[in-house]
């Protein structure tokens, strides 16, 4: 059995310093599951060289026992040759496998493909009001028998925002990834899972250092105990689960989906999954690896009250993006402005063929054109490959030490016809941006924001101002208020899907604070609080959205989510054409009152039962709540609650009541008559009658 808790680090960053070198390349690995195999098999004889490679997938000089992988093929062979299956679904599967036999699996005919993952990133960077949080709010929409999860950082467990009125948590389950402090959930060999039990006795060690996680939750689903209720999130009564997961590598990010969906199901609840984390690795398509997988995913909890809702990406600003032509017989250069640093970028295409490729500096040839993987002295490695069973082609690129400007060629002479190519920025350092000379800003969207069945959210701006702690004016001059946010990553996808669906509040969010977590002053509000922004914070904006959704109709599929949410938006002087989609802005800008009206065509009302086995004798149980939320068909109209025995006797006539608004109603009966006198044990009905429609709620009374 392998050791998979003892986790490591897969990185991107190598330099390579030697006289060009060619490799062979695998159908079945990615990029970063090759580097592994050429330093595990022993083809980099140049030590320089195989200690530049395993310092950037192993921080610590030591070449890795193991690997997380995520994959299709057959199970029994990934067994056989050593791996430890963790998820399966279908074909796909996530898993450890031995690095010490990298070169059994890459010669497996029976595995499709095996990816080890790229690295992914956080995407930070008077909303309540702008996007009638309120109304939502006072009409009893609070994400009340639904999950939210939240794939993160982490959370603060001891913060107020997650907490009831009776300081017990909201939060369900933590599932820390990392951790090898206790043991892991169901099905998985890895990290630590911390209980409801857990979280409430103290015994949790989980803690969120980045603040990131607890930030976004707060959004989602925090209650805003610790400010009297001004930076309540959007669906306060939700049910909380997190997966803290390990920012090295998105594969562990599916495990974390499945362990949510399947914990959901385990509950009978509806669950929508917020991730606020995204990567730019990737063929920005639907059948992206990772992307087919977590569809997967969806399709086999049946699609019925199982979203994910993605933020779209940070990148909307930067030349991190570019689309061109490989002309038939033509050479094609994507020129490049490098800044010094680290500076990864790759390129796709579809072609039956490897087109050839060469790397320059200025009128230097770094390397000459080929097919083949190859690494240079002069600052340049390239590699190429399948991308699995898309039918796409990449070229991995990584340049260093020499800053100036740089080009790509493709030499299209084997071409059969013009070949579309997409290029992306992985990494760069922050400090010194390099990127494409002729950008293209649309399509800058994260490859994971493309999953097909799944939401992805813009960010535009409510607050492009704030006073910090220290009361201080916090500002950014690049963002116009109500205008879609400078840095939002915008769409279409690689294979054309109108992405971003939506956009949302993403600009200077304040939400919670996690204590154990020390951000730059200037970010502070006071010591529950923070404001921060990107899409980071616009996306559980929309989980929390889509939770209220969920209450009302717990069986929604992500199609009929996605269809209410076009369909609810709203617009602005920015925003021009709600309903019509634009690379921003989406379809428009999400709207809680217009989603609220909409009128479930499966009941005649919207109601919340809240204890139906009445126990007047118990401190706990001791009365029965009714709690009916109206829709706009509903205004002006008179509704009548009474509670009647079997034989249709008045015990409390009816209460009557005009409906002038989006509002909830609630109804309380403590199990008494009309004079105050308890009633007998047995079964009662609590009936809602409006215009000709009636319907009756039974309850038992015992004692």
């Amino acid at each position: 059995m392998l050791k998979s808790k003892n986790l490591f680090k897969i990185g991107m960053f190598f330099t390579l310093l030697f006289s060009v070198t060619a490799y062979g390349f695998s159908a079945t690995f990615n990029a970063h599951l090759e580097k592994l195999y050429l330093i595990s098999e022993g083809k980099i004889e140049a030590p320089e060289l195989r200690d530049s490679l395993l310092k950037s997938v192993s921080p610590s000089g030591v070449l890795p026992m193991e690997v997380h992988v995520y994959g299709k093929g057959n199970h029994n062979a990934v067994t056989a040759l050593g791996g430890n299956i963790l998820m399966r679904r279908g074909n796909y599967f996530t898993a450890f496998i031995p690095t010490s036999n990298l070169g059994a699996f890459k010669e497996e005919k029976s595995i499709e493909f095996m990816h080890a993952g790229g690295e992914v990133k956080t995407l930070l960077n008077n909303a309540g009001n702008y996007i009638s949080l309120n109304q939502s709010y006072y009409g009893g929409y609070r994400g009340n028998g639904v999950i939210i999860g939240i794939i993160d950082t982490g959370i603060d467990l001891a913060h107020p925002d997650f907490l009831n009125e009776n300081g017990l948590t909201r939060i369900y389950s933590v599932w820390d990834q990392a951790s090898t402090e206790g043991s892991a959930p169901e099905g998985f060999d890895y990290g630590t899972l911390w209980t409801k039990r857990d979280i409430d006795n103290g015994v949790a060690t989980q803690e969120d250092v980045y603040l990131h996680g607890t930030h976004v939750a707060g959004i989602a689903a925090g209650n805003g105990a610790a400010s009297n209720g001004k930076y309540r999130g959007v669906s306060p009564e939700a049910n909380i689960i997190v997966v803290k997961t390990d920012l090295s590598s998105i594969g562990y990010t599916l495990d974390a989906i499945d362990y949510i969906f399947y914990t959901a199901n385990r509950l009978g609840l509806p669950a929508v999954i917020n991730i606020s984390l995204g990567t730019q690795d990737g063929n920005h398509k639907a059948n992206d690896p990772f992307n087919a997988i977590a569809d997967y995913i969806v399709d086999y909890y049946e699609n019925k009250g199982r979203i994910i809702v993605w933020a779209a990406g940070n990148d909307g600003h930067l030349p991190f993006h570019t689309t061109n032509t490989i002309i038939a017989d033509e050479i094609c250069e994507v020129e490049l402005d490098y800044n010094n640093g680290s500076f990864h970028i790759k390129f796709f295409y579809k072609n039956n063929e490897f087109i050839p490729v060469s790397v320059k500096r200025g009128a230097s040839t770094i390397i000459p054109f080929t097919t083949q993987p190859t690494s240079s002295g002069s600052g340049a490695y390239m590699q190429m490959g399948n991308y699995a069973d898309t039918g796409d082609k990449y070229v991995y690129i990584r340049i260093s030490d020499f800053a100036g400007d740089w080009r790509v060629e493709f030499d299209g002479s084997s071409a059969n016809s013009d070949i579309k190519l997409f290029g992306y920025v992985l990494v760069q350092d922050k400090d010194k941006i390099s990127g494409f000379k002729n950008p293209v800003y649309d399509g800058t969207i994260c490859t994971t924001a493309s999953q097909s069945k799944a939401i992805a959210v813009g960010a535009m701006v409510t607050r492009p101002a704030y006073t910090n702690s220290q009361q201080f004016l916090q500002t950014d001059n690049r963002l116009t208020n109500e205008n879609i946010a400078y840095f939002s990553s915008r769409g279409p996808t690689a294979d054309n899907q109108q992405k971003p669906e939506v956009s949302a509040p993403g600009s200077f969010i304040i939400s919670a604070l996690s204590k154990d977590a020390s951000p730059e002053t200037k970010f502070i509000i006071n010591n529950y609080y923070a404001a921060l922004q990107g899409t980071s914070m616009a996306a559980p904006v929309v989980a929390g959205f889509v939770a209220q959704m969920l209450e009302k109709e717990p069986n929604l599929t992500v199609e009929e989510v996605r269809e209410r949410l076009i369909y609810h938006v709203r617009g602005n002087q920015y925003k021009t054409n709600p309903g019509m989609w634009d690379s921003s802005f989406g379809y428009g800008i999400v709207d809680a009152m217009k989603l609220m009206e909409y009128d479930a065509e499966t009941q005649t009302f919207d109601v919340v039962i809240k204890n139906n086995v009445l126990n007047t004798s118990s401190q706990t149980d001791n009365r029965y709540s009714l709690i009916f939320r109206s829709n706009h068909s509903q205004i002006n109209k008179t509704l009548r609650v009474g509670i009647f025995d079997l034989r249709g006797n008045a015990i409390r006539p009816f209460e009557e009541k005009t409906i002038y608004g989006i509002e909830a109603e609630k109804y309380e009966w403590d199990g008494t008559d009309i004079f105050g006198k308890k009633v007998p044990a047995g079964v009662y009905n609590v009936t809602v009658q409006m215009d000709n429609n009636t319907t009756t709620y039974p309850v038992l009374v015992v004692y």
